[in-house]
């Protein structure tokens, strides 16, 4: 202050600049917020600046509080280049045979990954070794299944890359407007149409099993479907051929081995019948009419959990008063156990 000042006016001064100080700051407009503490902090050491220069002239001091503001806006902008991304959960593990091992990166260590992992996040690395299987639920349900000697990425929510080896996808038959999942190599892109499908890539050679529904390849700036039933094979020379597979083909059999079995406890034996259905490829049917109405109402107990699809259907039917038949053709035709 001035030598012709009283205390009183100063203090009125000092009341006032602090006025515009909240108020410069409020007219700054809306940041990222950093930690409380750190916000705090400089708010504090600007405040005290502001004050033991107000004796200064209002145009020096209005610098300073703009220097002050930089301040808090730096040290606002350096919480949010520092602070990580947050990791989206991306999957879960539903069921492992052997060993399944994870990394966050490419430079880290493989770690075994426990089957009580109820999320998996965006980036990280996954592989099984010879021997091994694994499955996991990924968002959206879509059940994501690794063969062994298989390694993938989950690059983003409904991406995945395969870095060698064969996977198996189903998404449960779900009819939606939008692809539910991408399997990425470098031979192309496999974008699912609402189906059961197997991608393999293995020394730069390419493998795409449809079971079932579509399955649309982008590849080389094209796109290709490839319906239920077909195969198509792409060497390391590009080469492409195309073959038929039936959808309860004994190649599935490894697929069938790691389905994740579904709770049928109070659940009514037609579910499981569906289960069983979907996961071999075959159909199920009923040796006569009025037994599909009492698969409805025969309630079951217990669990499947780590049995295959068949193996599971003959343990359960023998706690009921059905059977079954393996027919010629595959069918499974469901009877009375007295007829």
């Amino acid at each position: 202050m001035t030598d012709d000042q009283t205390p009183e006016s100063s203090a009125a001064r000092s009341g006032n600049d602090g006025d515009l100080l909240a108020e410069l700051i409020r007219s700054a407009g809306r940041r990222e917020s950093p930690p409380p503490g750190a916000y705090e902090q400089v708010y504090s050491a600007a405040r005290k600046s502001w004050q033991s220069g107000v004796q200064r002239r209002r145009s020096r001091t209005i610098g300073r509080l703009a220097a002050a503001l930089a301040v808090v806006g730096l040290a606002a902008g350096l919480y949010v280049l520092d602070a990580p991304e947050p990791s989206a959960q991306l999957a879960g593990v539903e069921r492992v045979v052997g060993m399944l091992e994870s990394r966050p990166a490419v430079d880290m260590p493989w770690q075994p990954v426990g089957q009580a992992v109820t999320s998996l996040n965006r980036g990280v690395y996954l592989r099984t070794r010879e021997g091994s299987r694994a499955s996991l639920l990924l968002m959206g349900k879509v059940s994501l299944r690794l063969a062994a000697g298989t390694e993938v990425m989950l690059a983003a929510a409904g991406r995945v890359e395969l870095l060698a080896g064969k996977l198996y996808v189903d998404t449960g038959g779900q009819q939606v407007s939008e692809s539910l999942i991408e399997v990425i190599t470098p031979a192309g892109v496999a974008r699912d149409v609402g189906t059961q499908f197997e991608v393999r890539y293995v020394d730069d050679t390419y493998r795409l099993r449809v079971r079932e529904g579509e399955v649309v390849l982008l590849r080389e700036g094209r796109e290709r479907t490839s319906e239920s039933g077909e195969e198509l094979a792409i060497s390391a020379r590009g080469s492409v051929a195309t073959t038929r597979i039936a959808p309860d083909d004994t190649d599935w059999l490894w697929v069938q081995s790691i389905a994740p079995a579904p709770d049928i406890d109070n659940r009514p034996l037609s579910a499981l019948l569906e289960w069983v259905a979907r996961e071999t490829g075959r159909p199920v049917q009923f040796q006569r009419l009025g037994l599909a109405s009492k698969a409805d109402v025969t309630i079951l107990h217990g669990n499947i959990r780590n049995l295959a699809p068949m193996d599971a259907l003959g343990v359960v039917l023998a706690t009921t008063d059905f059977a079954y038949d393996e027919l010629a053709d595959g069918t499974i035709m469901i009877r009375l156990v007295k007829e």
